[in-house]
């Protein structure tokens, strides 16, 4: 699975992550750190995989090796609950 942001939202950090606001500036959207920096991951730049997000989530927070596959369907629930936020690529 791949995964890009959707762009032109606006993005403010807060002491628990990240605020987000829609282009039309009619919907918030309150990330914690953990949906922030998959965030942040998923605007560097074209589509990104879930190998690269849980490789950045892994390095910002000590994730062990083991702990990993946990975390890949937390990960993947977090994207796809938020499709107004992420765009979701099969291949």
């Amino acid at each position: 699975m791949y995964i890009k942001a959707h762009k032109d939202w606006f993005s403010k950090e807060t002491d628990d992550g990240l605020a987000l606001l829609n282009p039309e500036g009619d919907k918030i959207f309150t990330l914690n750190k953990t949906a922030s920096c998959i965030w942040k991951i998923a605007c560097s730049g074209s589509r990104v995989s879930m190998d690269d997000i849980l490789q950045g989530l892994k390095k910002k927070f000590a994730i062990k090796e083991k702990d990993l596959k946990k975390y890949r369907k937390e990960c993947t629930d977090i994207v796809k609950k938020n499709s107004e936020l992420f765009n979701v690529f099969e291949n």
